[in-house]
């Protein structure tokens, strides 16, 4: 039976009925509480996969990258689940399972993440949504290995959070600063969302990276209310929807809450929104206002007195 099944691991064809029939047989042996199916069959059947799946990975690892890795182990853990289904005997199952996920991810999941040019910071460098995918349904199985999956991401985020403070370019043009943190967290939602499921522990990593490098440059604050400032002062133009409109500024005071200066941000948004008000470039948007997090921008009502409140044209940005 054993030569079977692993014949079948090859590749090669076998008779599941015959397999199928012998399980039976051994199943019905047991009497007076003795397990023939288990003795006789299933503790053979365990050890010798475990050394299968062993020598497998290990090879298989040394000479692919980490996605064809990932998908490689995807495949047998399906394989060993059809094949209980088909004719071992269900007990089997969480015990297959089990071993499974010991040998093809514990055992390797962190030579895995940190696989140069295909692990873990290489697919968040070059956007691989679907292979983050894979690796988070495969790891989930063995939820303790996630952790190190949300390190990596962390520390990817900061680094390149770090390139952009660091960007003399970027550092001149606070439109230019500002709408680079905008596409890096567009991006890592995209992660957050697409390959990890929204997981609540990989919202709170990346809650906790933004927050980090964000707050290491002073400047943060004052070049995030010019980018809004830029942004009224222009309509938003080249957005063809309200709810292009509405993402965007979603977006911005998303970046508000991740400040710890918001009372920086409160007092040069109040200088640039008075420079405005005198060169009548307010603009009558809503958008702001229909925020879901609108309540975060605890100093609306502080600003608020200083516009016309008898006009049809009163400004809404706030």
């Amino acid at each position: 039976m054993l030569d079977n099944i692993n014949a079948e691991r090859r590749g090669e064809q076998v008779d599941r009925i015959l397999l199928k029939h012998t399980v039976n047989m051994l199943v019905e042996l047991g009497v007076q509480g003795k397990n023939v199916y288990r003795e006789c069959f299933e503790d053979q059947f365990l050890d010798h996969t475990r050394k299968f799946y062993q020598d497998e990975s290990k090879q298989y690892i040394s000479q692919n990258p980490c996605s064809d890795y990932l998908k490689k182990a995807e495949k047998r853990i399906r394989e060993e689940k059809t094949r209980v289904e088909n004719y071992l005997h269900e007990s089997t199952m969480e015990k297959i399972q089990e071993l499974c996920d010991e040998e093809w991810i514990l055992v390797h999941y962190k030579t895995l993440i940190h696989m140069e040019n295909s692990g873990c910071a290489w697919m968040f460098e070059h956007d691989k949504v679907p292979d983050l995918e894979r690796m988070y349904a495969l790891f989930s199985r063995v939820p303790l290995t996630l952790k190190e999956v949300q390190k990596v991401m962390m520390d990817c985020m900061c680094e390149a959070g770090r390139d952009v403070l660091n960007d003399p370019e970027k550092v001149k043009d606070p439109v230019s600063f500002i709408t680079a943190i905008l596409h890096l967290k567009h991006k890592y939602d995209r992660f957050v969302k697409e390959s990890f499921k929204e997981s609540k522990d990989f919202q709170l990593a990346l809650k906790q990276a933004f927050e980090s490098f964000l707050n290491k440059d002073t400047r943060t604050a004052q070049y995030l209310s010019l980018y809004v400032d830029d942004q009224f002062r222009k309509g938003l133009k080249g957005m063809s929807s309200d709810a292009d409109v509405d993402a965007a500024l979603e977006q911005v005071v998303t970046v508000f809450r991740f400040l710890q200066d918001k009372d920086v941000f409160e007092n040069f948004y109040k200088q640039h929104l008075a420079r405005r008000l005198l060169t009548g470039q307010l603009q009558p948007w809503s958008h702001l206002c229909r925020s879901n997090q609108r309540k975060d921008i605890h100093f609306a009502g502080s600003v608020r007195p200083w516009l016309p409140d008898n006009s049809d044209t009163i400004p809404e940005e706030l």
